[in-house]
């Protein structure tokens, strides 16, 4: 078993979502106010992505480089020298991203919004249900869950399956070969989905209080 270590990033502001590059040697922290901190070589530094805007997802890409989603539609690529936009003008806010091989990019948010980018650039957006989407996770099937137990299923075409809970679904992840996933929310829910037949496979009782990452 490893030890935790806590580390100093230089900046005060709140941290929301972190990423890692498929080694293990590079990180990026993103969080309030457009806050962003990247680790390399066991150091870390500020960096700047050019947007006041809180985010509250962050990736790594094949395709893109690094990839960060927040409020006020923020979704944007940083290639470790500078940061460009993503996906069309006008989204809502973001609440997550992720990227996969098959899967591609595919970040969340509010008014049900799924935004999948393809490698060459280009964006769909769809709505496929109303409410909050709060957790994203691609794979051979991409996962996206929300408010009131939401939970989509994209191949690419998203498709809601019932979940059997009400409670709002937080984040939601899957194993390296994308055989299951799970999704937590409020109240200790904990579901088993199955990538296969796109269903909860099982409910298993957590512990009591909110799952808030995957």
């Amino acid at each position: 078993q490893g030890t935790w270590t806590r580390e100093a990033t230089g900046i005060d502001r709140d941290l929301l979502a972190v990423a890692t590059s498929p080694d293990g040697a590079e990180v990026l922290a993103v969080g309030a106010q457009g806050a962003a901190v990247f680790r390399q070589k066991g150091a870390w530094r500020t960096i700047e992505l050019g947007t006041t805007q809180t985010l509250r997802g962050a990736t790594w890409t094949r395709d893109h480089g690094w990839v960060v989603c927040g409020d006020g539609g923020s979704l944007l690529a940083w290639s470790g020298k500078e940061a460009r936009p993503l996906g069309p003008e006008g989204l809502p806010d973001l609440r997550a991203v992720s990227w996969s091989p098959r899967g591609g990019l595919v970040a969340v948010g509010a008014q049900g919004t799924v935004v999948h980018v393809a490698k060459g650039g280009a964006a769909t957006v769809r709505t496929p249900v109303r409410g909050t989407l709060t957790g994203v996770a691609s794979g051979p099937v991409t996962w996206a869950v929300g408010e009131r137990g939401m939970i989509l299923a994209c191949d690419p075409d998203c498709r809601v399956v019932r979940s059997g809970t009400e409670r709002d679904l937080h984040a939601v992840t899957h194993d390296p070969g994308g055989t299951q996933a799970w999704a937590v929310g409020d109240e200790g829910t904990l579901l088993v989905l199955d990538p296969v037949e796109q269903r909860v496979r099982d409910t298993l009782a957590g512990e009591p209080g909110p799952l808030l990452a995957g």
